[in-house]
């Protein structure tokens, strides 16, 4: 939940090594590949970049990935928005990265910028005309990837989201028709996602994720915010087992996460465990 990350670099994220036996299959577009490399990235937040924590400041040797935050949904399908995180410094960032031997990702969504997602990819020409936004805006920009942050599909994020019981099938169908476009085919393109897997059209969190494996080159977990100031019970902000909470209180964790996606069809291998660089008070 970004809202209340509060360093300028937010997470770490780290790539689990062991492959999963989920094949392949052929088609006539190119399909996501596990990585010959960790993943090791972080995300950049925008709206620090003039106010303490400059791209100068970042350790890029550190990383092979860096991901700016964030690229907002907007109710016009056709474009999409960086005002919310200083658009004037998003061409530096991709440059520096760059400079660095770094990939520039963009993140697209977030806690306070999922709110027309599900409109965006609710119809077959919205869909297209939303490929077409994010192309348009990885080619303007010369961006490598877009890490894809909705929060969340069917269900509600910050209390004035678009949501339809639909959401998960047609951000599927989004996911494919973007790896299919000639830009979107050369982009990496990874999911911020929850501990669990998305919710489908029963309510329920999906039990079968082996189309976005497909089409995701990876997903980041963001196991991190599973306790904080708002929690009934003190526990860890980024747990690694169940077992950090009382039985009545756990709600997820690490081990949670790589389990509920892996037995969804997720790869181990395109698996990253977001950890948090940050902590909470009570």
């Amino acid at each position: 939940m970004w809202f209340v990350l509060t360093s300028p670099l937010l997470v770490l994220s780290f790539a689990l090594p062991q492959a999963s036996a989920h094949p392949q299959r052929t088609h006539h577009h190119r399909l996501a590949t596990p990585r010959a490399e960790p993943v090791a990235a972080a995300w950049y937040a925008g709206w620090h970049a003039t106010d303490g924590f400059l791209l100068s400041d970042v350790s890029w040797d550190k990383y092979n990935t860096l991901i700016y935050s964030f690229l907002e949904t907007t109710p016009d399908v056709h474009n999409l928005s960086l005002n919310g995180s200083e658009p004037s410094v998003f061409p530096q960032f991709v440059s520096e990265a760059h400079k660095h031997g770094v990939a520039a990702h963009v993140a697209l969504g977030g806690w306070t910028a999922s709110r027309w997602f599900s409109s965006n990819v609710a119809t077959a020409d919205n869909r297209t005309a939303f490929v077409k936004a994010v192309t348009d805006f990885c080619r303007q920009y010369d961006v490598d990837g877009v890490n894809i942050d909705w929060e969340y599909p069917n269900s509600q994020g910050t209390g004035c989201n678009t949501i339809s019981p639909n959401d998960t099938q047609n951000f599927l169908a989004f996911l494919q028709e973007l790896r299919k476009d000639p830009v979107g085919a050369k982009l990496t393109i990874s999911a911020a996602t929850s501990i669990l897997p998305f919710i489908d059209a029963t309510g329920s969190h999906s039990t079968d994720v082996t189309g976005f494996a497909e089409v995701f080159d990876y997903i980041t977990v963001m196991n991190y915010d599973v306790f904080g100031p708002w929690s009934a019970a003190v526990g860890p902000n980024a747990p690694l087992n169940d077992t950090c909470a009382p039985p009545d209180d756990q709600v997820g964790s690490a081990v949670t996460a790589v389990k509920a996606w892996t037995a969804a069809g997720m790869p181990l291998n395109k698996i990253v465990l977001g950890v948090a660089a940050y902590g909470h008070s009570f």
